[in-house]
């Protein structure tokens, strides 16, 4: 996980540099592992990582973060993934936010919530993003405050087992 990040970060620090948007990334827990395609897991993180940073202002801050998460009976649906260990990648930024009656329509096809938005991309990166990471076992959650930013929180299982994936990528 920790090579997948410093990859991510990497791979979208010109873009932030001329945006002068300041990513920041702490160090990922050394024994922290996943288990699942990585080419697909990077796609997914540099998606995420690169519209944070589309959409953030000058002057601004993104941060990505790797956390490990044990979900039980009672929290499985609130956090929208089943029981049992968790690595969830998370980005964050200090853009414009998304308004709640938004946060599903953000991952359909084609959609943009604005103008600027059109000119920036094609409507197609969240709604793959979250594709895969259905294929992969996880899900993609999104939280955000308008005025405040969004994180986008990438969550796949953790360790060998396969149980709930719809089939194997890459």
């Amino acid at each position: 996980i920790a090579d997948l990040v410093s990859a991510a970060r990497d791979t979208l620090a010109p873009e932030a540099e001329l945006r002068e948007v300041e990513v920041e990334a702490p160090e990922v827990e050394s024994g922290l592992q996943l288990v699942s395609d990585p080419d697909r897991v990077l796609q997914i993180t540099l998606n995420l990582l690169s519209n944070a940073v589309k959409f953030s202002p000058p002057g601004s801050r993104v941060g990505i973060s790797v956390r490990f998460e044990e979900v039980l009976d009672q929290e499985a649906e609130e956090v929208g993934a089943g029981n049992g260990g968790w690595v969830v990648i998370s980005v964050t930024d200090e853009g414009p936010g998304i308004h709640p009656q938004d946060l599903e329509r953000i991952f359909s096809e084609f959609e943009q919530l604005d103008t600027a938005a059109r000119q920036r991309g094609t409507g197609l990166g969240l709604t793959l993003c979250r594709n895969l990471a259905r294929h992969l076992g996880g899900t993609i959650q999104v939280q955000s405050q308008v005025g405040q930013g969004s994180t986008f929180s990438l969550w796949l299982p953790a360790g060998g087992e396969y149980g709930g994936r719809e089939g194997w990528i890459g």
